[in-house]
């Protein structure tokens, strides 16, 4: 499906302004709370509470565009359908929510409640946590604004609403891993299965760190990943491997996919190309593999910062390895997505607080290009894919 070039144009502009003054007003905030923290810090006072002004207005300012977005992908619609199903026939369209999600899906729906209120309730969520994750870190917060307006991470979080949600608790339950407090985590993460129970896979992540492997060899490391970009050339052992795990993708709710796959293309495996936002995020993260060492020491040798970096180095060898499947093979890696937008903010602000500026600005290209070469994309070529990257106002109607 395509669309005229002329309605294309209408729509490119506003949402070029859009998302980067979205982006821009986001990390001056981050770096107006960053920079009065610091002299506060330098004073001898302590640091900034999380609820300070700078990071509550970001919150809304990020929930209130978030929510007026429509047509933010196939999901989206979905999701939209079930809540005005919901309000107007007391009942679902569809009936396999999670009963968490369910609940806060009726609360709205019975209210009478808009549906910009509900999907700003979503993103409020989802900015809330990785802004509470970086809480202590607020010098990150105007790099992470950048790189998750303009990078692929906005782009998908209103798409996938509830998965992007749990992906955004992740970052957040990563200080418990690191203070070993497993009951709370167990804890939060059964709560948190009852809006998506993708939420389960977090369980044995927990232990992944408790893994005593050699992360600061940046050179074994980048051949890793080199390998898992080869290995992703022929993925027909893939697809053996995931039917003899049937029963466990049955459990999940992804059994349904290896059947309907055979019979409808868009759920069939395809060949990811090697285009220019392909090989910026691989460039970005071989970025971060390679700096890794020195932002370790930069940051203090901080324990958590090895726990955001060895889950953004296993997504980026999933994401790259499986890069030749479909989404439902792709998602349950995912939900560690969030970690390499964190250390990506970290080797932004590592590369300009070290002055090293030429690289520093190549990296923030890198990181910002997938939102614009998009919205390229929608110009190029429009397709009813590529459509949902423009900004669709909610109407009120």
């Amino acid at each position: 499906m395509t669309f005229p070039p002329s309605k294309v144009l209408q729509k490119l502009l506003p949402s070029f302004i859009v998302y980067t003054a979205l982006a821009l007003v986001l990390a001056l905030l981050g770096w107006h709370v960053s920079r009065r923290e610091q002299r506060r810090l330098t004073a001898g006072g302590a640091e900034l509470p999380f609820y300070s002004w700078e990071i509550v207005l970001s919150l809304l300012i990020f929930a209130v565009v978030a929510g007026l977005r429509w047509q933010t992908g196939y999901d989206q619609v979905m999701y939209l359908a079930n809540y005005d199903a919901m309000k107007s026939l007391g009942m679902y369209s569809r009936e396999d929510f999670e009963i968490g999600f369910s609940f806060i899906t009726c609360l709205f729906a019975h209210a009478g409640a808009h549906p910009f209120f509900y999907f700003s309730f979503w993103a409020l969520l989802q900015i809330g946590l990785i802004y509470f994750a970086l809480r202590h870190y607020k010098a990150l917060l105007p790099w992470l604004a950048l790189a998750l307006v303009l990078g692929p991470y906005f782009m998908r979080w209103m798409g996938i609403l509830r998965q992007s949600l749990i992906e955004c608790l992740f970052v957040a339950l990563a200080e418990l891993i690191v203070k070993r407090k497993f009951w709370l985590f167990l804890v939060i993460v059964l709560l948190a299965a009852t809006i998506h129970k993708m939420s389960l896979l977090m369980l044995p992540l927990y232990f992944v760190p408790k893994i005593r492997l050699h992360w600061v060899n940046r050179r074994l490391l980048i051949l890793v990943l080199a390998f898992c970009v080869l290995l992703s050339i022929s993925s027909g052992w893939i697809l053996m491997a995931l039917q003899s795990v049937r029963a466990a993708l049955d459990w999940m709710g992804y059994g349904y996919y290896l059947d309907v796959m055979k019979t409808n293309p868009m759920f069939s495996f395809r060949t990811l190309g090697w285009g220019p936002q392909r090989v910026a995020l691989l460039a970005l993260d071989v970025m971060i593999i390679w700096f890794y060492p020195s932002m370790k020491r930069h940051f203090g040798d901080n324990p958590l910062f090895r726990v955001w970096f060895m889950f953004a180095f296993i997504f980026m060898c999933y994401s790259n390895l499986m890069a030749n499947t479909t989404f439902f093979v792709l998602r349950p890696g995912e939900i560690m997505i969030a970690f390499v937008l964190v250390m990506t903010a970290s080797l932004l602000c590592y590369l300009f607080q070290v002055h090293r500026y030429v690289l520093g600005c190549v990296a923030l290209a890198l990181a910002c290009s997938p939102l614009y070469l998009d919205l390229l994309k929608v110009h190029l070529a429009p397709t009813f894919k590529s459509y949902f990257s423009l900004y669709h106002l909610m109407g009120f109607v």
